[in-house]
């Protein structure tokens, strides 16, 4: 990412005044100090924030505000408000080492790269003589969607949101389900979403983007998924805290 680009040029000791950081985007940072809380060694804490801060915002935005406050997320700079998390995991001082760069571009996405310049989708950006440029425009979540049946006859199609930000687990739950349930239909119930009732879907565009919304349904799937895993008995309920691809799982706290 532009992130892990930045980051290692400024670690390796190059002059921020070197570097112009082209920004489409501005997004919220997950703080791992915080997240990763040092008196349960679990994310669950702030799971539970998020949750509450949802509850009582009036709005998304609001409650990612809240867990700005709260010491829970970050961004470069309170001029600008990011509206997308796509799950991005740094260091306090790495975000405070990110906000010494002077030279953010934010004219949206570069469009075409010219011998002395930059074409982005809202203006231009010169270029000197030698610029190396470091193409970080790979979407790591784009692949996720979520407008289809899991299960078919005959056949299945991995989902990355029955948890969220986990893919591992939800992975080893759809293995889980198709080994303790029995036809397609039944354990399509332990998913939120389905060809006929999609999730995720912004401006037509069935991909994860990274959009508040998304995260809010992308949460509401995860929770789906807990109460009818829940519902199916304690074994199954038992795997799913038990294991060790969930982030919650006991045998990671230390």
């Amino acid at each position: 990412t532009g992130t892990d680009a930045v980051l290692h040029l400024l670690r390796r000791g190059v002059d921020q005044r070197q570097i112009s950081w082209v920004v489409p985007r501005d997004t919220w940072y997950l703080l791992r100090e915080k997240i990763w809380s040092p008196a349960s060694g679990s994310i669950l804490p702030f799971k539970l924030a998020f949750t509450n801060a949802l509850l009582r915002s009036d709005s998304i935005l609001g409650a990612f505000k809240a867990l700005e406050r709260a010491g829970y997320l970050g961004r470069l700079t309170l001029d600008h408000e990011p509206v997308q998390c796509r799950g991005a995991l740094i260091r306090t001082a790495d975000l405070h080492l990110l906000r010494t760069v002077q030279d953010v571009v934010r004219l949206g996405r570069v469009t075409a790269v010219r011998p002395n310049r930059l074409e982005l989708e809202k203006g231009t950006m010169p270029l000197e003589p030698g610029s190396l440029l470091v193409d970080c425009t790979a979407c790591g979540t784009g692949g996720y969607t979520a407008n289809y049946d899991v299960w078919s006859p005959g056949h299945i199609r991995l989902s990355s949101n029955l948890t969220l930000f986990n893919p591992s687990h939800s992975s080893a739950l759809v293995a889980y389900i198709e080994t303790t349930s029995t036809d397609a239909a039944a354990k399509n119930k332990f998913i939120a979403h389905s060809a006929a009732s999609p999730l995720l879907v912004v401006d037509g565009s069935p991909n994860f983007h990274g959009h508040l919304s998304q995260l809010v349904q992308g949460i509401y799937s995860e929770l789906k998924t807990m109460r009818a895993i829940q519902a199916h008995g304690k074994k199954s309920f038992n795997f799913y805290f038990a294991a060790r691809t969930n982030y919650v799982a006991p045998c990671h706290v230390p």
